[in-house]
C-alpha cells in the first residue's frame, strides 16, 4: 500500500524533538482545498459569518484557480493544543513536508513568551462564541447583526493587550496644607476635586484609549447581547495581533525545522524531488518573504551560535527584536548576501541597486549596509508604528489638524464626544457607516480625522 502523509506524523515529531523543539500536542486534519481556501479567510476555524470574511475566502479561491497559488496548511493555536488543516489537493510528498513545519509553529506557540494566548480550551471558547452569534441572528436578524460586526472589524486593527488608561491621576495634591493666609496660588480642596472629576470623565470617555472597542465594551450603553458580538470580535482580534508580532519569527522555525527534520524521516526517495519543490516555491529568496528571511536567521544561529542559543531566541523575540539584534551581526549580513548570490549571481545582486546614481564599487558592502539598513528600518516600523486609531476627549492641538481632513462627523445623544484620529487612509463609506453606529448606539459624538488624501481613498 502507498504510504501516506499520516504515516510520517509520528517520525516528523521524532525528528522535531531530535533537533531540540518542543511542540504541543498537534492535532492533524485533512481537507479539500475548497474548504482549506474556506478556511483561510475566516481567520478561525468557526469566526462569525460576516461579508469579508466571504470575500477573503473567495479571493483565496479566486488566486488557486486563476494563478495557481494556494495554500498548503493552516495551523492555529487553540490553548491546550494546535489543531492544523492540510490540503487534500496536493501530493503525499508535499502534505509531508507541511507536517514538520506544523510541528514547527505549534513550538512557537508553547515557547514564545510574545505568542501567549489564553490557556485552556481555545476551540470551545471561539466556537460557543461563534454559535451564540448565530443565535443572535435568529433572534435579532442577520442585518442588526453584522452591524455590530461591522463596528468590530472597523476597530479591530488596533486592539491592545496593554492595560486601559487609568480613570485619574491625582497629580494635583499640594505636598503641603495651606495656612491661614498662605500663598493664593495652592489649589483649594474644591478645585482639586474638580480636576480630578474632569479628569476621571475623560478617561471614562476614553481619553487616551488606543484600544476604541475595548472602551465600547467596557464603557457604552449596549445591550448585553450586542456588547457579546464585539467581545468576542475583540478576542479574534486580539489573537491575531499577538501572532503578528512573530510573523518572520513563526515562519523563520517553521521552514527551518521541516528543511532539517524531513532528511530524517526516512520518505521514500521518489518523493525527493516534489519536496524539493514544494520547498523552493515557499522560501524563494526574498527579504519580503518571511519563510525565506526567518529561515536564513534560524540557519544562522543553528550553524554558528548552536541550538540552545537559537532555542532561546525563538523563546524571546518579537518581529521587531530580531531585526534589530541581526542588524548589527555583521557575519549574518555577509551569510545573507553569499546566499543571494548564490541564487541570482553577483549580477542579479547588482541589479538590486540600478536605482543608484553610481554603480557600487563593492558590491558586498553596498549590499551589506542597505541589507542591515533595511532591517533597522523594519524593526523600527513595526515597533514604533502609532495606533491607527487614537481616542481624544481634550481639545485637539492645531499642530495636530494640520496635513489631516475630517472625513465625517456624527453627533450623539449625550453631552461628551470623541474625536479619532487616523494614521493612514480610510475608506470613507465604512467610516460614515462605523461613525453613525457609534454615536447611535453609544450616544457619543464622534469626528474622525483622516490624512488629507482623495475623499474616495
Amino acid at each position: 500500500m502507498s504510504k501516506t502523509w499520516r504515516d510520517y506524523v509520528v517520525p516528523a515529531l521524532e525528528a522535531v524533538r531530535s533537533m531540540g523543539f518542543d511542540p504541543k500536542d498537534t492535532e492533524f486534519k485533512e481537507v479539500s482545498q475548497g474548504e482549506l481556501n474556506r478556511l483561510s479567510g475566516l481567520m478561525l476555524p468557526w469566526s462569525p459569518p460576516h461579508w469579508t470574511r466571504g470575500r477573503e475566502s473567495l479571493r483565496a479561491s479566486g488566486e488557486w484557480k486563476v494563478r495557481g497559488s494556494r495554500a498548503l496548511e493552516i495551523v492555529w493555536d487553540m490553548g491546550d493544543r494546535a489543531v492544523a488543516y492540510i490540503s487534500s489537493a496536493q501530493g503525499q510528498a508535499t502534505a509531508t513536508l507541511t507536517v514538520p513545519h506544523v510541528y514547527g509553529h505549534s513550538h512557537v506557540f508553547k515557547h514564545n513568551i510574545h505568542q501567549a494566548s489564553r490557556e485552556g480550551d481555545l476551540w470551545s471558547f471561539f466556537a460557543s462564541g461563534a454559535e451564540r452569534i448565530r443565535e443572535y441572528e435568529v433572534l435579532y436578524g442577520p442585518e442588526e447583526v453584522e452591524k455590530w460586526i461591522d463596528l468590530a472589524l472597523a476597530l479591530a486593527p488596533q486592539v491592545s493587550d496593554a492595560p486601559p488608561p487609568e480613570p485619574y491621576v491625582d497629580e494635583w495634591r499640594p505636598k503641603e496644607f495651606p495656612t491661614f493666609g498662605g500663598s493664593s496660588d495652592v489649589m483649594t480642596h474644591r478645585e482639586r476635586a474638580l480636576r480630578r472629576a474632569e479628569a476621571q470623565r475623560n478617561a471614562l470617555a476614553g481619553d487616551g484609549e488606543i484600544d476604541v472597542l475595548r472602551w465600547i465594551i467596557n464603557h457604552a450603553p449596549v445591550e448585553d447581547w450586542a456588547r457579546d458580538v464585539l467581545t468576542v470580535e475583540r478576542e479574534v482580534a486580539l489573537y491575531w495581533a499577538r501572532r503578528n508580532r512573530t510573523k518572520y519569527v513563526h515562519e523563520g522555525v517553521a521552514t527551518f525545522v521541516h528543511a532539517h527534520a524531513l532528511p530524517q524521516m526516512g520518505i521514500p526517495p521518489e518523493w525527493v524531488v516534489e519536496v524539493s519543490k514544494a520547498h523552493a516555491g515557499v522560501a524563494y529568496p526574498s527579504l519580503s518573504n518571511p519563510y525565506w528571511l526567518g529561515w536564513q536567521i534560524m540557519e544562522y544561529l543553528w550553524e554558528q551560535k548552536g541550538a540552545d542559543v537559537l532555542l532561546e531566541k525563538v523563546r524571546t523575540w518579537t518581529d521587531s527584536a530580531m531585526f534589530f539584534e541581526m542588524a548589527d551581526e555583521e557575519v549574518f549580513l555577509h551569510f545573507v548576501y553569499e546566499a543571494f548570490v548564490r541564487t541570482y549571481g553577483e549580477q542579479g545582486v547588482a541589479e538590486l541597486f540600478e536605482d543608484l546614481e553610481e554603480e557600487p564599487t563593492n558590491l558586498r558592502s553596498t549590499f551589506v549596509e542597505a541589507l542591515s539598513r533595511w532591517l533597522r528600518e523594519m524593526a523600527s516600523a513595526i515597533l514604533e508604528a502609532p495606533p491607527k486609531v487614537r481616542v481624544r476627549v481634550t481639545p485637539i492641538a492645531l499642530d495636530e489638524l494640520l496635513g489631516r481632513t475630517l472625513l465625517v462627523e456624527r453627533p450623539g445623544w449625550r453631552s461628551m464626544s470623541i474625536a479619532l484620529m487616523a494614521d493612514e487612509p480610510l475608506d470613507a463609506t465604512y467610516a460614515e457607516r462605523v461613525a453613525e453606529i457609534f454615536a447611535d448606539t453609544t450616544g457619543v459624538g464622534v469626528k474622525i480625522f483622516a490624512p488629507k488624501l482623495d475623499r474616495k481613498t
